[in-house]
């Protein structure tokens, strides 16, 4: 099943092993595994959590990165998006 990290944190990844997750990261863990409690559950395939009305900051990154008119791919990173605003902030 598909849960999305709600906050910047350290967990156990799907395979057992130690990993950072920013928020609005995803994860897929599986029935058995113990997910913890701040990662919500994707909502029936539709890529958006259950809290629709709230955005990741991958979400607002894009959305601001867009209205000012600069290039990304939709496949880069948070950092890479942070980094691309705040040198369009310069």
């Amino acid at each position: 099943m598909k849960y999305i990290c709600k906050e910047n944190c350290y967990a156990r990844n799907p395979q057992g092993v130690f990993q950072r997750f920013n928020s609005g990261d995803e994860a897929d863990f599986g029935d058995v595994m113990i997910v913890p409690a701040h990662f919500k559950k994707v909502d029936g395939g539709s890529g958006n959590s259950a809290d629709s009305g709230i955005k990741s900051e991958r979400d607002e990154l894009i959305d601001k990165l867009k209205d000012l008119g600069i290039a990304f791919s939709p496949k880069d990173s948070v950092p890479k998006l942070r980094k691309l605003m705040k040198e369009a902030d310069l």
